[in-house]
């Protein structure tokens, strides 16, 4: 009788690492955070090859998150937080920049509101309406004015977006529709 003998060698190891290493990703990839929640982690973390990579897998840059009855978009939270890194990825893949959420506020406003003026600028650069009002009263200009940065006013001013805007004082703006998926 033939004695079965097992050989178990450093290549049965490797494949049974990956295989191992494969199932955990698919398991954590199919049960854990959504596309859109990946993308916002790889944009915080300035990680533009997996932003595009999750971007093709179908993450909706303005999808907003629904968060108390607002639906911020990860732009704006961006915006809002100062990341100016996250914010040129979004801008970078189509981000909508006058997206307004259910109070008026727009990334460039919420950006103008927290003092992060290299955000304003660039959000600006990228066609932001600096004369849209929020729920406030108030717009990326008057943001400015208040935190004592008349450069920033002043660029703003001049800007074709600023159309609406008179004198250093905002005149009231219609509101435009959100881009579809609101």
């Amino acid at each position: 009788m033939r004695s079965f003998r097992f050989r178990f060698g450093i290549r049965h190891l490797i494949v049974l690492t990956t295989a191992s290493a494969f199932a955990v990703f698919a398991f954590t990839a199919w049960s854990g955070p959504s596309l859109e929640d990946r993308m916002v982690q790889a944009a915080q973390r300035g990680d533009s090859r997996m932003f595009a990579v999750f971007i093709a897998l179908g993450a909706q840059v303005d999808r907003g998150q629904g968060i108390g009855g607002y639906s911020p978009t990860p732009l704006m939270d961006a915006a809002y937080d100062g990341d100016l890194r996250a914010v040129d990825l979004y801008l970078q893949h189509g981000a909508y920049v006058n997206y307004e959420e259910k109070d008026g506020f727009t990334p460039i406003n919420y950006a103008a509101m927290q003092g992060n003026w290299d955000v304003v600028l660039r959000l600006h650069q990228a066609g932001a309406d600096c004369g849209h009002r929020d729920a406030t009263g108030a717009n990326a200009i008057d943001y400015a004015i208040h935190g004592e940065r008349p450069d920033i006013a002043q660029a703003l001013k001049t800007s074709p977006t600023a159309r609406n805007v008179t004198n250093g004082a905002s005149v009231e703006m219609s509101r435009t529709p959100n881009k579809p998926g609101q």
